[in-house]
């Protein structure tokens, strides 16, 4: 039965359901279309030039067919391939039309977005309908074998919807910009292509005979050069970046699990502050197949770092990578950093390496110098990828700059882009008065029962150290990380947590991102979020992979101004909220920015009664003269 029948017969089957409808995604079936004799003159292809970083990136939104530097992509799109024989046969043409039609209403059930672009690859139901840059390369093919096998052992029964369209665009070597909510496996997403791009880039090198030796090598110079050649040691396949090391270490365990076994062996690479000296030894002479790592990190070490054999580049959370939260200021420092002179700009390089910083100093908070940087390092004709839960028209905006005809993603939501909150989180939010009502309410829910693992959410360090310090004597396993904490101390509470020896787990905005906390129940935000992007990402670290999850949220009268915000992401993620939440003033623009920038003054947790700390002030005093 072809798909069509199949389509028409099996329309009512949800999108989770096990017997999904298949669909081919080859184009064998259709007719060969004689050649025309015109069809022989190839008109040349027009030169265009890959934006190399955010800085001096320029793109006329016209539809630019990517090409790599090694072989041509084939088999990439079966769409492509029809598309191809349709001015020779009008059954062929008819043929494409239906077959789009059948993607259209497959994409549609799926609810995949995807933006106005030409030739998108078909989407992929199962993972072993994967395609590969070369099929007939044996290595790929064994290769995509022992991934299946990883897959089966990690339990992946079905790619999800995000999964379907991302991985086949980056393998068919197009740019991909990716939204879809927390826990939906984006990051499978860029880890797949990324295994097999460096599949391709190991396997596909061809074995040159042995030839007899001569008395006299007449070319030493030609020698020399294959020799640097077979070299590798230094050089980088593909990269990951993210914007915490708890992420990096995440993703790194991932790409490890997904690579093992791999018959040339997987040169994987977390880069961190022990082994950042030695990065250009890490990979022995074969180089680093992926490198993990944060922007300042690899910032660090960028002189001591091949990149210029990078075929895939790729940023998860790139919302706060690219400065979601301010790109406004973002695009007017790059905008006066194009206009700076090279020798300008040259020499305030040279007083940032005296100084000792990665970032230039009118950026020196901000991720977007330092992913320029890298982009700048890497090849134009690397492929470039960016994924997040959060894709404002902002970040977008920013991210179109760098990114070539890129196929835009979006799962859920709207044809927007914005994917909004994990609909299967049941989210409640609870007034509490004032700050002193939080801990009574935290302690309520505690004491009525509550399923571990917990996650509470604070606004800032200190804050969570004194939550801390009034939960830890109540009859619960708790603990808390924040900035303040060494890089080991931060470990460990996280492996605890993973483990269950940690039931409740207090944290700042550090762990919102990306974290993925296996079957976290219940997340209580303390401190209301200071903005709908960290409402999303907080909530998110519960609900993944198809669980269900429970989010909980106190918000105070100092939080009214916030409230109208967060509750519209409610809203739109199938919550309900009250009518008049909804209808609450809208907060001004300034004042919002403002809050999003410097939070809340809020009042400490702290439950000792003033005389003792009237006594606890006094001695400090004392010890402080007797000093």
């Amino acid at each position: 039965m072809d798909f069509f029948k199949m389509l028409t017969a099996t329309s009512g089957i949800k999108k989770k359901s096990k017997g999904a409808i298949a669909f081919s995604s080859s184009s064998s079936a259709t007719p060969a279309s004689p050649k025309s004799s015109n069809s022989k003159k190839s008109k040349k292809k027009k030169k265009t030039n890959r934006p190399r970083s955010l800085s001096d990136a320029s793109f006329d939104g016209e539809g630019v067919k990517l090409t790599t530097s090694r072989s041509p992509i084939r088999g990439a799109s079966s769409s492509a391939s029809l598309a191809s024989k349709t001015s020779a046969s009008p059954s062929v043409s008819q043929e494409l039309r239906l077959h789009q039609e059948q993607i259209v209403s497959f994409r549609r059930r799926l609810k995949l977005h995807i933006g106005e672009t030409q030739n998108c690859p078909d989407p992929m139901q199962t993972f072993e309908q994967l395609r590969l840059p070369n099929p007939d390369s044996q290595f790929l093919k064994a290769y995509k074998r022992q991934i299946l096998n990883n897959i089966e052992k990690g339990r992946w029964k079905e790619p999800t919807p995000i999964q379907m369209q991302a991985i086949p665009a980056l393998i068919a070597g197009r740019d991909v910009i990716a939204c879809a909510a927390t826990g939906s496996g984006k990051s499978g997403g860029f880890i797949l292509p990324a295994l097999i791009w460096t599949g391709e880039e190991r396997g596909e090198q061809p074995k040159t005979p042995e030839k007899k030796k001569k008395k006299k090598s007449k070319n030493k110079d030609k020698d020399k050069e294959k020799k640097e050649d077979a070299d590798q040691t230094g050089k980088v396949k593909t990269l990951l970046l993210a914007p915490t090391r708890e992420l990096a270490c995440q993703i790194h365990r991932e790409v490890v699990r997904l690579g093992t076994n791999r018959p040339t062996g997987l040169n994987a690479v977390l880069l961190s502050k022990t082994n950042s000296h030695q990065i250009s030894t890490l990979g022995g002479s074969s180089g680093i197949d992926v490198l993990v790592t944060t922007p300042m990190r690899l910032c660090g070490v960028l002189n001591d770092v091949d990149l210029s054999e990078v075929r895939l580049v790729a940023l998860d959370e790139a919302d706060r990578l690219l400065d979601g939260g301010d790109n406004k200021g973002a695009r007017k420092q790059l905008n006066s950093r194009e206009k700076k002179k090279p020798e300008e700009e040259g020499e305030e390089e040279e007083e940032e390496e005296d100084e000792g910083h990665i970032q230039n100093k009118s950026m020196s908070t901000s991720f977007v110098s330092q992913v320029d940087k890298i982009l700048t390092a890497t090849p134009k004709t690397a492929i470039r990828a960016m994924f997040s839960a959060t894709m404002g028209p902002a970040v977008r905006e920013l991210a179109n700059t760098v990114l070539r005809n890129p196929v835009a993603v979006t799962h859920g939501g709207d044809a927007s882009g914005a994917a909004g909150a994990n609909s299967d989180i049941e989210q409640e939010l609870h007034f509490v008065g004032k700050e002193e009502g939080k801990l009574v309410a935290i302690r309520n829910i505690i004491s009525r029962g509550i399923k571990p693992p917990v996650l509470i959410f604070v606004q800032n360090k200190e804050r969570a150290l004194e939550l801390y310090n009034e939960l830890k004597y109540d009859p619960i396993r708790v603990d808390y990380i924040s900035a303040d904490k060494t890089q080991a101390a931060r470990d460990e509470a996280i492996v605890n947590f993973r483990m269950g020896e940690t039931w409740v787990l207090i944290a700042t905005d550090v762990v919102s991102r990306g974290l993925d906390f296996k079957a976290v129940n219940v997340v209580v935000n303390y401190d209301f979020p200071n903005s709908g992007v960290s409402y999303v990402h907080r909530i998110g670290r519960t609900g993944r992979a198809g669980r269900k999850g429970r989010a909980i949220t106190f918000f105070v009268e100092n939080d009214f101004p916030a409230l109208r915000g967060i509750a519209n992401i409610m809203k739109l993620s199938g919550c309900d909220v009250p009518r008049w939440m909804l209808e609450m003033k809208k907060e001004r623009h300034s004042d919002k920015k403002r809050r999003e920038k410097f939070g809340i003054k809020r009042k400490d947790i702290d439950t000792t009664p003033r005389s003792m700390k009237k006594t606890k002030n006094k001695r400090s005093k004392n010890n402080n003269e007797d000093d």
